[in-house]
């Protein structure tokens, strides 16, 4: 990646290396989802027809898949990732990025529709569009580097302002107070409990001291409703994603919730220096150690 002022747009940056970098490690995390959500997909084949609801592109068909293509999606997230990891066939990317929404939104198609691998969907179907050659301009890919990027960085901020809207559209203004916040934190705890489930040791320290829990809220909808303007500088857009991963931290901390795509750092690195960091690594890797 060419070094650049704070100050230079990002559309006009050398950002190859940054986007080459980013690609491998989605392909990374596409096969190791394939592989960890492998069971928890292939359950879907025992859902009662009854409780099927179709949502997205799912409303093409009036069922859910036989055994046979739904097992041939499940079983193909990983391979198709692996292969566009290699990266010899861009459209083997396009091919992944159409399973994984049909697959992710038949998931979805029985009552509870989570959002929680939305932003990678996204992320993916942006960079392999990205990555495709175009017939006619000279082998180039159809979106420069650093348009793909970009557009990308724009779904992980939109997706954190409608998270933010979101909040005081289901909460109002009451949500500021901390008392929002500690009622989904209490009843996600106890339900875990009845249930249980793993459920979080740090819990009764947001439900104990209103003003904290207050404090984390307005720091929660400042952070959000600010993602848009991660876009402006680097260092701003490096300072916000640093925030938004402690906060994601926090809600691992207090309610026990993962979310994977974010706290290993994928929702944020269309925002990060990822090509000179990686050259970074590789020299310290090639110096001796003493």
């Amino acid at each position: 990646m060419t070094p650049v002022s704070n100050r230079t747009h990002w559309l006009r940056e050398d950002r190859r290396d940054d986007f080459a970098v980013f690609r491998v490690l989605l392909a990374i995390y596409g096969a190791l989802f394939g592989l960890v959500r492998l069971d928890y997909l292939l359950g879907f084949r025992h859902q009662p027809a009854a409780s099927f609801q179709p949502i997205g592109l799912a409303r093409l068909w009036d069922h859910f898949p036989s055994n046979g293509l739904w097992l041939t999606l499940c079983l193909s997230l990983t391979p198709l990732a692996l292969l566009w990891l290699w990266g010899r066939w861009p459209v083997v990317g396009l091919l992944y990025a159409g399973v994984l929404t049909l697959t992710l939104t038949f998931s979805n198609a029985f009552g509870m529709i989570l959002h929680t691998e939305n932003l990678f969907c996204l992320h993916v179907i942006i960079a392999a569009i990205g990555s495709q050659r175009a017939w006619r301009a000279g082998g180039e890919t159809l979106l420069r580097p650093a348009t793909t990027l970009f557009l990308c960085a724009w779904a992980t901020a939109l997706a954190y302002l409608i998270s933010g809207i979101a909040k005081l559209r289901l909460g109002g203004v009451a949500f500021l107070s901390g008392q929002t916040l500690q009622t989904h934190i209490a009843v996600d705890n106890l339900r875990k409990v009845l249930l249980g489930d793993v459920s979080s040791p740090f819990a009764d320290i947001a439900l104990r001291y209103e003003a904290l829990a207050g404090a984390a809220a307005v720091a929660v909808l400042l952070l959000e409703f600010a993602a848009p303007l991660a876009l402006w500088r680097r260092r701003g857009a490096l300072a916000w994603s640093a925030l938004m991963w402690f906060f994601h931290l926090g809600v691992l901390a207090l309610m026990a919730i993962a979310f994977i795509y974010p706290l290993v750092g994928m929702a944020f690195a269309p925002f990060l220096p990822l090509g000179t960091w990686f050259k970074r690594l590789k020299f310290k890797r090639a110096v001796p150690l003493a």
